[in-house]
């Protein structure tokens, strides 16, 4: 089974896409007034006056020009190397050329006398420009280091994790994230790019487990059909799952629109009227004629039986409701409403049942109360009582909890 969010971790981003970078800093040098440093000759405090000219016009192509004869200069002392190079990485940044602001601004981190309080300001440089030459080791490197110097880790870990995506390193990605995988209010709480993210390493790394909690989080956080189809082709292979809650696996599938080949509609009529709820089966038969499926021949037969079993159901449901005392006449009396999408009987025969004692199942009676509950409108109900379903049914009802509107 293909994984939706594995092929984001070799994603690189897009050609076009520019990130804003913090130049303002690296702009505000500082110049000396000529004559005022004896380290700085005059000749190089024009020529870097001129390129600042330039910049300021937005013209760094010009200040590049302006740079050229002196940065080739191998008479330069440390001071005026620095000046130099340090103007070069901004206007190579505004130029859109990358590599060769990186090559100025690695000269730049490297000199002894940049001064510490500037340091932040040239790892974030150059970090955006190794993100911008799609150079993934480079930008992991400098991201890392300015991190460390303190700078604002909002722009800087999106660099950090893209390269990590795109180096495979997805051990060290999910590191990154190892709090909010602690804990799901944190992990639904991430932006969608950073939970895909986190989906494409786990897919890369066969964490089934993970990438379950992951597009559960995405649902919460950015639901789509996509998600939801991915989400729930899944949930039946996982260790431990029960058999019996198959067919509530198809309900959601129904409800979410991610039923898509008749074969899925005939399972999932077969499950229901294996399950002696032949009205639901006629319900799902029609639902796959209605989206322009036509039946084959076994479908056919099969709608024929399930017409032919709902219709016997109708016939005796008086006597049934007569015939409920206990919790689970109840119970069952319920399952028939709830197949034939009678909703408000369906919750209220529920309610009798529970009132009644422990009906067999209970859990999962508790589960189709709350989809009653849900269907027939009554959200905060329905939000109280899925928020309440233990056992295996549970992992069911919390995603049930994400169709109900926001509260």
């Amino acid at each position: 089974m293909r994984f939706l969010l594995s092929s984001l971790a070799a994603r690189r981003p897009a050609a076009g896409r520019k990130r804003v970078l913090p130049l303002l800093g690296l702009l505000v040098l500082g110049l000396p007034a000529w004559g005022a440093e004896p380290s700085y000759r005059r000749e190089v405090l024009q020529a870097a006056q001129a390129a600042q000219e330039q910049l300021g016009a937005k013209r760094p192509a010009e200040a590049l020009q302006q740079l050229a004869a002196v940065r080739a200069r191998e008479d330069l002392n440390p001071d005026e190397r620095l000046l130099t190079e340090r103007l070069a990485g901004v206007a190579a940044l505004q130029a859109q050329q990358p590599r060769e602001a990186l090559s100025a601004l690695e000269r730049v981190i490297a000199m002894p006398q940049l001064p510490s309080a500037d340091r932040p300001a040239i790892l974030d440089a150059l970090s955006s420009a190794s993100a911008r030459a799609q150079d993934a080791p480079r930008t992991e490197r400098w991201a890392r280091a300015c991190l460390d110097a303190g700078c604002p880790t909002e722009r800087l870990r999106p660099l950090l994790l893209q390269a990590l995506a795109v180096q495979g390193k997805h051990a060290e990605l999910l590191q990154a994230f190892r709090a909010e995988l602690a804990d799901p209010a944190r992990l639904r709480a991430l932006a969608e790019p950073e939970l895909r993210m986190i989906g494409a390493s786990q897919a890369a790394l066969k964490d089934h487990a993970g990438y379950i909690q992951t597009l559960q989080a995405l649902l919460a956080r950015a639901p789509s059909r996509d998600y939801w189809a991915d989400l729930l082709l899944r949930l039946p292979g996982q260790p431990g799952f029960n058999p019996r809650l198959e067919l509530d696996v198809y309900r959601l599938m129904l409800d979410t629109d991610t039923l898509e080949a008749l074969p899925e509609y005939a399972d999932m009529a077969r499950l229901a009227l294996k399950a002696g709820l032949p009205a639901e089966a006629v319900s799902v038969l029609e639902r796959a004629r209605a989206k322009g499926l036509a039946l084959d021949a076994p479908a056919a037969a099969l709608l024929k039986q399930a017409s032919q079993r709902s219709r016997e159901d109708e016939q005796a449901l008086p006597e049934l409701q007569k015939a409920a005392r206990d919790a689970d006449g109840w119970a069952q009396l319920a399952l028939l409403h709830f197949a034939a999408g009678r909703w408000n009987e369906a919750q209220a025969a529920w309610t009798r049942a529970f009132a009644a004692g422990t009906p067999r199942h209970a859990e999962e009676a508790r589960l189709h109360q709350g989809i009653a509950l849900l269907r027939s409108g009554q959200a905060t109900a329905a939000r109280e009582l899925l928020g309440k379903v233990g056992g295996d049914p549970a992992a069911l009802a919390r995603l049930w909890l994400l169709r109900l509107p926001a509260s």
